[in-house]
């Protein structure tokens, strides 16, 4: 093995242009980075949150870039393409816009609701694991209880994931757990308007995913030949 690991490969690292970050260098993906990927798909309903987890292990092991979630949008698309190629479910998206913007779209926004002053932020992929680790927690814990309850909460994880500073105070200085019953007791209409900023990130992540009338799932299967 030890002659075996002296053996160097000639790789470039990738250059991709992120929507908050501008330009990024990135190494490519390696053949153990795609199986932990794969094996995501074992996790079932809730395979999403572990793949999340595991694809920013990656990017945060290929790059050192602090980038956000957005911005790991058309880096996954790029690796995958680089990997694979460009051909998805029987179509070529060679021609895909990863370049869309540039480092145009901006990372917070301010939202004044029920009085109260919100910094709403696109988490970095090192907030985006913590609160994904603690849902994986709820999720495991919850196997032979009602699982129904997790999953109905997994849009108050998704605010609590956004919220960066709320009436001058650092949010995420709190425990997620008390985050998350924070913001179970906000009213709704609050919630509303922080889901809206939400709402418009997730539109955006469609830019790198879709090409015309024609898109692809960024799912475990998005890394196979």
């Amino acid at each position: 093995m030890s002659e075996l690991s002296s053996i160097v490969f000639d790789t470039k690292p990738l250059i991709v242009k992120t929507p908050c970050s501008g330009a990024i260098s990135i190494a490519p993906l390696t053949i153990a980075q795609q199986k932990k990927i794969i094996s995501t798909s074992a996790k079932g309903v809730h395979s999403g949150v572990y793949l999340a987890n595991v694809l920013n292990d990656i990017i945060r092991t290929n790059t050192d870039a602090d980038i956000n979630i957005l911005d790991r949008v058309p880096i996954i698309v790029a690796l995958r393409f680089e990997a694979f190629g460009t051909v998805v479910n029987d179509f070529d998206f060679g021609v895909i816009d990863l370049e869309h913007k540039g480092p145009s779209y901006p990372s917070t926004t301010e939202v004044t609701a029920g009085g109260v002053n919100f910094t709403v932020k696109i988490p970095n992929l090192a907030n985006d694991t913590a609160i994904n680790r603690f849902l994986i927690d709820e999720i495991e814990k919850d196997k032979e209880g009602d699982l129904g309850s997790v999953v109905g909460s997994m849009y108050v994880y998704e605010v609590v994931r956004f919220i960066d500073i709320i009436d001058g105070q650092d949010f995420n200085s709190f425990s997620i757990r008390d985050r998350v019953d924070f913001v179970e007791q906000l009213p709704a209409h609050v919630v509303n308007s922080v889901l809206e900023v939400i709402k418009s990130v997730r539109v955006e992540e469609r830019v790198y995913n879709t090409l015309g009338d024609k898109s692809f799932d960024l799912d475990a299967t998005f890394f196979t030949p």
